[in-house]
């Protein structure tokens, strides 16, 4: 506190005085001259006192935040692929009559290509085959099924 004490009347000191050397200086030729070393005093006696300051009073600098990673295509592309297949099973389920709960699709990046690793399906008991049949027709293709019975 003692530090802007003595800042502040400083720099108000440093303007009085550049203020009455305006004014006894009576030449208007160089009035512009005195103006910029008048001009030069004032922020001078302004930013010295930052100078000598050790950083201790300042309030610290704030951090960067960290750039956020770029979003991962692939996966975003396979995600994407995984909804869109687990919706048109469920409307295959659901056209052959069949109560579900949830259709999970789980798709693996095969080197040049994506395979389905494995579809899960959560519906009643009893109707495993027409479940198997159902989802190979929608696909066409037969892949790994894995039944849930509901409730467990």
């Amino acid at each position: 506190m003692e530090q802007l004490r003595a800042w502040t009347l400083s720099f108000c000191f440093a303007c009085i005085v550049a203020g009455l050397l305006g004014q006894l200086s009576a030449e208007r030729k160089r009035f512009s001259v005195i103006k910029l070393v008048l001009a030069l005093y004032i922020l001078t006696a302004a930013l010295l006192p930052l100078q000598s300051t050790d950083g201790a009073s300042l309030p610290p600098l704030p951090q960067a935040a960290p750039a956020a990673a770029a979003p991962d295509a692939e996966a975003l592309a396979i995600g994407a692929a995984e909804a869109q297949l687990a919706k048109t099973i469920g409307q295959a389920l659901t056209q052959a009559g069949i109560a579900h709960r949830a259709v999970a699709v789980r798709l693996v990046r095969e080197r040049e290509s994506v395979e389905v690793e494995q579809i899960c399906i959560t519906a009643p008991p009893g109707h495993e085959d027409i479940i198997r049949q159902t989802v190979i027709r929608a696909l066409g293709a037969d892949v790994p099924v894995v039944l849930q019975e509901e409730g467990s």
